[in-house]
């Protein structure tokens, strides 16, 4: 796994010449965040700034792992008690094992990280087409996604469900696939860099 780490490493960090650090006086220079511009990675460079950077892939890779080791249970809106999984099995089953190549545990890690690098994480329920139960759970790169607003002008924290003109586009080896209907978009307000 490690030479496959370093063969990406290696093609990223070919692909862009770093910029020069800001001397912030008294010996200490630091870096931008999504400074080094267009790379293979996308055009705001900020998971290269996640791979070059050892200090900060440091502290989002120590709170990735504290995130994934939450326990998760299921629990009455109404009670705040837990609940028998039964009622919601086909949920419970996709968070336990959520696809077919990841655990729990590094489904949460690769979350947490989207959300830390990007400020963005789209969790896609995978659903057969004409049911309600999930089979599989995927994290989707951030850099991958576009949300179309239409012409919406209302502020989200007025509405009670997503507008029909806001679509949620995932393009992927020059296709474009809507993946608005099955789509959780969590934001961190605190930061965006777009």
């Amino acid at each position: 796994m490690s030479s496959l780490i370093s063969r990406i490493y290696e093609a990223v960090r070919n692909t862009e010449q770093l910029p020069t650090p800001v001397d912030a006086g008294v010996g200490s220079f630091f870096y931008t965040l999504g400074s080094v511009g267009a790379s293979i990675w996308g055009a705001s460079g900020l998971m290269l700034d996640f791979i070059e950077v050892p200090e900060l892939n440091a502290v989002i890779g120590w709170k990735a792992r504290a995130f994934s080791n939450m326990k998760l249970e299921v629990v009455s809106k109404a009670t705040l008690k837990s609940v028998d999984i039964k009622n919601n099995e086909s949920i419970v089953r996709v968070i336990r094992n959520p696809n077919y190549f990841q655990s729990q545990k590094e489904l949460l890690m690769q979350t947490k990280i989207w959300q830390e690098v990007y400020g963005n994480e789209y969790l896609y329920f995978n659903t057969p087409a004409g049911t309600r139960s999930y089979i599989g759970l995927f994290t989707l790169n951030p850099q991958f996604m576009d949300i179309q607003c239409g012409n919406q002008t209302v502020p989200y924290y007025v509405i009670d469900k997503l507008p029909e003109n806001i679509r949620y586009k995932m393009t992927w080896g020059g296709e474009e696939k809507d993946v608005t209907s099955n789509i959780l978009h969590i934001n961190n307000t605190n930061m965006n860099p777009d």
